[in-house]
């Protein structure tokens, strides 16, 4: 087990059914597609580096990743979202960016509750590049979704 995690997996999330969470994809774009959240989501980036990461979008036409018949997802999602507080912070800055990014997860997004911001980072040539840092009153457009957002309405401010 990687360093990042060695606490035991626990048994996979309740499906979106169960855990009565469900987010649109809030935004315009080619088609309607939805971001699926759970109390608690169960990855494995490979044999032995498993995560829970915040909310993670497993859609789009280069699936590196499957939901096995264990309820584990197994392989890089496309686009991966952490939340940072006190006690996540570097590990979600510096530990898991590397990780996500040696992975091959095609966006990763940042978000820091306390100031209402958004850090959003698009891979590109194996390496994740600054796409913007987003607040209140922002709009960007995600390369991946091709959908563009509003921050106030994603952070609920």
């Amino acid at each position: 087990m990687s360093e990042l995690n060695r606490r035991t997996p626990q048994p996979p999330a309740p499906s979106p059914t169960q855990a009565g969470r469900r987010g649109e994809k809030q935004g315009e774009g080619n088609s309607r597609q939805s971001l699926q959240f759970r109390d608690s989501l169960n990855l494995y980036l490979d044999d032995d580096t498993y995560l829970e990461p915040d909310v993670f979008y497993a859609g789009g036409d280069d699936a590196t990743y499957k939901l096995g018949d264990d309820g584990f997802w197994y392989g890089a999602p496309a686009l991966i979202v952490e939340v940072l507080s006190a006690s996540t912070a570097r590990r979600d800055r510096v530990d898991k960016f590397l990780l996500y990014e040696k992975h091959g997860v095609r966006e990763y997004w940042l978000v820091e509750p306390d100031t209402l911001t958004m850090e959003v980072y698009t891979l590109q040539n194996g390496q994740y590049q600054r796409h913007g840092v987003y607040k209140g009153g922002d709009q960007f457009t995600s390369p991946l979704l091709s959908a563009t957002f509003e921050i106030d309405r994603l952070l609920g401010s």
